[in-house]
């Protein structure tokens, strides 16, 4: 049978007194002091979280300015290519009408030259033919 004397209250109060003791000194610091690091890890867990959508939001934005500048970039090559172009056959044109009048040109002379020559010929081979034929037959004619 349990014997209930005095040192059992005695150790009993003891018991309490340590308990008491700890629980204010040891254990109410120590959850006060894992409470705030847990405080401390959700509030820099809510803080890195918000960052990175930030960051995600940032990256969003960027990759759309750029995704506007290349289109504009093609649209402006675009243009410049057109542009050239453009450029380019107008200078064709005027190149090409510039060979056609001139082309015209040097035919005309050159027909004029053949004119020229033809009736140069015809005379020299009336010429010659007169000559030849004063000397066959001996006498002018």
């Amino acid at each position: 049978m349990i014997d209930l004397n005095i040192s059992f209250l005695y150790q009993l109060i003891l018991f309490w007194l340590v308990i008491i003791v700890l629980n204010n000194f040891f254990f109410k610091p120590m959850l006060k002091y894992l409470d705030y690091r847990k405080s401390l890890i959700v509030g820099r867990k809510k803080e890195a979280e918000e960052i990175i959508k930030e960051m995600e939001e940032k990256e969003k934005f960027y990759n759309e300015k750029i995704r506007t500048a290349k289109e504009q970039g093609i649209e402006y090559k675009k243009s410049v290519r057109e542009e050239i172009i453009k450029e380019q056959k107008e200078i064709f044109e005027k190149e090409q009408s510039f060979v056609e009048e001139e082309f015209a040109k040097k035919r005309n002379e050159f027909v004029f030259q053949l004119e020229s020559e033809k009736t140069s010929a015809k005379a020299k081979s009336e010429e010659l033919a007169r000559f030849m034929a004063g000397k066959i037959l001996g006498r002018e004619i």
